[in-house]
Formats: C-alpha cells, structure tokens, sequence
C-alpha cells in the first residue's frame, strides 16, 4: 500500500508542471469568442510562396477566386520550383487581373514571403501555405476577427482530409498544438502559429524578425518579432471556424519525421522565454513517463493516466471545434497517449544529428 501511494505520488510530482500548463491552456480556450471586426476583404492582399506545389497550387488558387468577399490581390511567388508549378499558375489565373505570379528575389520560404509581401499595397496582408484550401468564407471571417489593435491575425489550420489511421492520429496532435496557440494568444502571450494561414498589417510585417540566416521557422520567428515590437497583446486568433484551413497530413513516416526534426531544429533558436518554458515542460513530461516505465513501471502507467487526463480535457473540445472524424475514435486517442511520448523525445533529439529536407532542399 505505501509503495502504491509513494508511485502514484511520484507520477503525479512527475505531471503537476504539465498539468498546470495544460489546464491553463482549456481555461484559455474556453474563454475564446468570435469577433466582428470592419475590415473588409477588398483590404487584404494574400501572399502564397509556392515551391514545387504543382499537385496543389491550383485547388488553392480556385479557392481563392470562388470567396464569398473577393480579396484586392493575390500573389503567387514561385521560390525556384523545379516542377511545373508557375505552367500551372499561369493556366488557372486565366487572365484574372487580381491574380498574378512573380519570382522570389531570393532563395527560401523566407525570401519568397518578403517579396511578396513587398509588392502587396494594402492595408493586410495574408500569407497561405501552396498546399492549403479554403470554404468561400474564408476571407470573410478571417478579415472580420481583425481588432483595432490588432497586428498579427492566427487563423487555425487543421490536417485533412484523413484518410488512414496515421493521418487521423497526425490531426490530433496537431489540433492539439492549434488549440495551444489559440488558448495562449486569447491570453495575451501568445506561444506558437501556424505560418499555413495568417494575417499581418502589412506596414509591421516583421522582415528583420523573420531570421532568414535560418530556413526554417517563419511563423515562429514572426510570432517572436510582433511580440517583440508591438507586445504579445497585438496579436490575436481568429476564432471563427470559417477562417480556418486545411492542410494535408505527412503521407509517410519518413516525411512525417522530416516534418518533426525541422520542428525541432528551430526551436534551438526560440528566445521567448514563455515558448522555452512551455517547451520545457513537454519535453520533461515526456522524458518522465518513459522514465518511469523503465525504473519503476506503476509509476510509469499511473504518470502516463494523469497526462492523458488532461490532455483529453483539453484536446477534446478543440476537436470537436475543428470538426475531426478522429475525435469519435477511442482507438485513434489510446494510440496518440501511448505514441506521444515518443514523438517528443525521438524527433527532438534526431533534430540534433540530422539536417532535415524540405522541398528537395536541405535546411
């Protein structure tokens, strides 16, 4: 009996720091609420860098011209794809005058999104990732949860469709991840985005900030430089589910990996102290439960039961907001609590030894 209490004690000593993050993260979400902002989408200019996207540019692209409020001005800006991703731009554009393609003025996502945002004259602009797609009300909703104060706009981003169970367990994590920068940016310390779908004031689009020395990290190194310049409380999320995209999920283990370790690779030059932290206490919380499984197996299981408690209290109702066919699955769930530790752990440390690939480059 003493020992079960002095397990049950250590593996909750082990989460507590989790814990508290993590159901500050729900009291966060749950005091989200839509906004009505004025501005309009004839404001707001959308930036897409397209490398290699001929598969996907153009369903974008269709999007794009099928809004329910069409935007001023849309820009493709091919970073040097070898494929026929500008043939393909050029077909779907179809002589429309608000669409237009041009060449990156230097090399990387980086680059691509500096030119592009150079050449916008509006008041917003939106940056999209090539391989994302939208409902008509996108730009509607999105340019409707703009606030007088706002300069960085979160718009939330969700992988699908899902069409296996890798895909399925993927869409979990990552709307988990989306609830996190939901949940910290309605707090006013916002700690993490998604470079698929946001909106900047164009006039404070962070250049400098973005650290192009590095090539990976242009939604992380945005969100720091706003913070930085404006104040965490200048950028906002966009808490419509109109405004939100999809993306598709890793179609491979191994792109899955790349995907992970490129994640990992830039969080080295993370200097939010709140991101550091936060990152701190998963990596710790996952170390711990696979530590404990090794040296003491109750404790191990009892800290694995307490983290999936809370992360069921909070990843569920972002779910359910993200309308995900996975949140229905309990088999879809077991697997993610039992696999998430070594998700963490793996990649992080791979992201030390090994340079990833993105896009036929390394970075």
């Amino acid at each position: 009996m003493n020992c079960g209490w002095l397990s049950t004690a250590i593996a909750a000593l082990a989460m507590a720091p989790y814990a508290v993050r993590v159901l500050g993260w729900r009291r966060g979400w749950n005091n989200l609420r839509t906004t009505r902002g004025s501005v309009k989408a004839s404001e707001l200019t959308v930036v897409i860098p397209a490398r290699n996207a001929s598969q996907s540019i153009a369903l974008l692209l269709g999007d794009l011209a099928a809004q329910s409020q069409a935007v001023a001005q849309v820009i493709v800006v091919d970073d040097q794809s070898s494929d026929r991703t500008s043939k393909t731009v050029e077909d779907a554009i179809n002589g429309q005058p608000t669409f237009e393609i041009i060449a990156s003025e230097g090399v990387g996502k980086k680059a691509a999104l500096i030119t592009g945002v150079g050449q916008a004259d509006t008041t917003w602009v939106a940056t999209l990732d090539a391989d994302v797609r939208l409902g008509p009300e996108w730009s509607r909703a999105m340019c409707a949860s703009i606030q007088p104060s706002t300069v960085l706009l979160i718009g939330p981003v969700r992988l699908g469709p899902t069409a296996n169970f890798f895909d399925a367990l993927q869409s979990l994590d990552y709307a988990a991840m989306m609830g996190w920068a939901a949940a910290t940016a309605g707090q006013g310390r916002a700690e993490m985005a998604s470079g698929a779908n946001l909106v900047f004031r164009r006039l404070n689009y962070p250049v400098a900030g973005l650290r192009c020395e590095l090539a990976s990290g242009d939604d992380a190194f945005a969100l720091e430089a706003v913070a930085n310049s404006h104040g965490p409380s200048s950028i906002h999320w966009a808490h419509d589910s109109a405004a939100g995209v999809s993306t598709p999920a890793a179609r491979s283990f191994k792109a899955w990996w790349q995907q992970r370790i490129r994640w990992g690779g830039k969080a080295r030059h993370y200097r939010s102290s709140s991101l550091l932290f936060t990152a701190l206490i998963v990596w710790t919380a996952a170390a711990a439960q696979l530590l404990l499984l090794l040296v003491w197996p109750a404790a191990g299981l009892q800290a694995i039961a307490l983290k999936a408690t809370v992360d069921l209290a909070f990843t569920r109702p972002v779910a359910r907001w993200f309308t995900l066919p996975a949140a229905r699955r309990p088999g879809v769930w077991l697997a993610l609590i039992l696999l998430h530790p070594w998700a963490i752990i793996l990649p992080g440390l791979g992201s030390i030894f090994q340079r990833p690939t993105w896009k036929g480059r390394k970075i």
